[in-house]
């Protein structure tokens, strides 16, 4: 097993990787979570990660955010938009990208 993921999250026996829906879920923060469990963002979204990004990679991450299951947990999802190139840190690593992506979401409102 990975050093990092000792008694940290659910891991995959057989791909020893983390699993994304217990990446949250965690011994550590489980009680601060607990009240929202089940419930839904209910606000525009437009959900902006880079493809290099570590959680977006993790086994499970991708499906759930682009095969319906992030749509369900946020009805009201616009977008959902996979920057090539980029990590986590987005608006330092393509600023100007990300800016324009967050001003053409606000310029509907």
């Amino acid at each position: 097993m990975n050093e990092w993921a000792k008694g940290q999250f659910d891991v995959n026996e057989s791909t020893n990787e983390p699993e994304a829906s217990n990446l949250v879920i965690t011994g550590r923060n489980w009680e601060l979570r607990a009240p929202w469990t089940g419930s839904q963002v209910k606000v525009p979204v437009k959900f902006i990660v880079g493809d290099l990004d570590l959680v977006y990679n993790i086994r499970g991450a991708k499906e759930y955010i682009n095969n319906g299951g992030f749509k369900k947990d946020v009805p009201m999802l616009d977008e959902v938009v996979v920057m090539e190139g980029v990590a986590h840190f987005l608006n330092q690593e393509k600023p100007d990208e990300i800016n324009k992506h967050i001003h053409e979401f606000i310029k509907k409102f």
